[in-house]
């Protein structure tokens, strides 16, 4: 009987991106409206109850800081997608509200 024989599966690692906390910071001045005509906020999470999740109409606010301030080198802003994602944890869902290049 011959042996079988163990092979790598996925095509390539992932490498984490080391300059994450600084494309956070860039983020700080963005914000997010839940519901129409609320006020901006600028939580990067939130809960919501049943009925507020029934009502949510969320607006993202950006307002970016200069990408040459904070992109390390040999990465340009078009290589960056920010991507809004709602999550129920309750329920396990999440679903992307909003994708931006």
């Amino acid at each position: 009987m011959a042996a079988t024989v163990w092979h790598r599966t996925e095509p390539r690692e992932v490498r984490p991106f080391f300059h994450a906390l600084e494309a956070e910071q860039a983020l700080e001045a963005c914000g997010i409206s839940l519901f129409e005509d609320e006020e901006i906020i600028r939580d990067n999470a939130f809960d919501l109850d049943e009925i507020d999740f029934k009502k949510l109409v969320p607006v993202v606010h950006l307002d970016i800081a200069d990408a040459a301030r904070w992109l390390p080198k040999g990465i340009s802003k078009q290589d960056l997608e920010l991507v809004l994602v709602a999550r129920n944890s309750f329920l396990k869902r999440s679903e992307v509200v909003q994708s931006v290049s």
